[in-house]
């Protein structure tokens, strides 16, 4: 399968469907047909792969006019705690 040279993971993704939001936005629905990391990466978690990565990440403004690429140096995980169930609002009446 064709890569990107230095590219370290990447996924093949099968398209079935894509939504136009607006001019700068769409949802796009499909499936992943392989995912292809480099030597040594299958080997760790997910944590360490996204430091050796050191993955570019965009962000933009509001107006979609200015935008700034940064690459990921450090990560922190947070584990995230349901609420007890007696504490959810019941949203299936």
């Amino acid at each position: 399968m064709p890569s990107i040279s230095g590219c370290g993971q990447h996924l093949e993704c099968r398209l079935h469907k894509s939504y136009e939001i607006d001019s700068a936005q769409a949802h796009v629905i499909g499936d992943v047909a392989a995912i292809v990391v480099a030597e040594g990466l299958e080997k760790v978690d997910r944590e360490e792969r996204i430091k050796r990565l050191n993955l570019p990440v965009s962000l933009g403004s509001e107006s979609r006019r200015c935008f700034h690429f940064v690459k990921i140096s450090s990560t922190e995980n947070y584990e995230t705690v349901l609420p007890p169930e007696e504490d959810c609002p019941n949203t299936e009446d």
